[in-house]
């Protein structure tokens, strides 16, 4: 945050919690904007079985949330199939 001695102690706790929350995005922003980066770059190679994702990049899907996904997205499936079949 670079501030300096005297503009900390001045500042309110509002005034740092909105500083604070600022500076989380901004970071939060540029991380998933390096990750968008990454993929593209990964992805045009060919060299990937898979098609890599920017969550995998940022490590947002766990095995545990994939296992998640994977299971709701069955669940969707028979869900389809039942309707298609009625």
């Amino acid at each position: 945050m670079e501030l300096k001695h005297d503009e900390l102690y001045s500042m309110t706790p509002r005034e740092y919690e909105e500083l604070s929350e600022g500076w989380s995005w901004r970071y939060k922003f540029q991380e998933e904007r390096e990750a968008k980066y990454v993929t593209i770059l990964a992805n045009a190679s060919g060299h990937l079985k898979k098609k890599l994702r920017i969550e995998d990049v940022l490590g947002r899907n766990t095995m545990s949330q994939k296992k998640e996904i994977a299971e709701r997205r069955k669940v969707l499936a028979e869900r389809r199939k039942r309707k298609e079949e009625e």
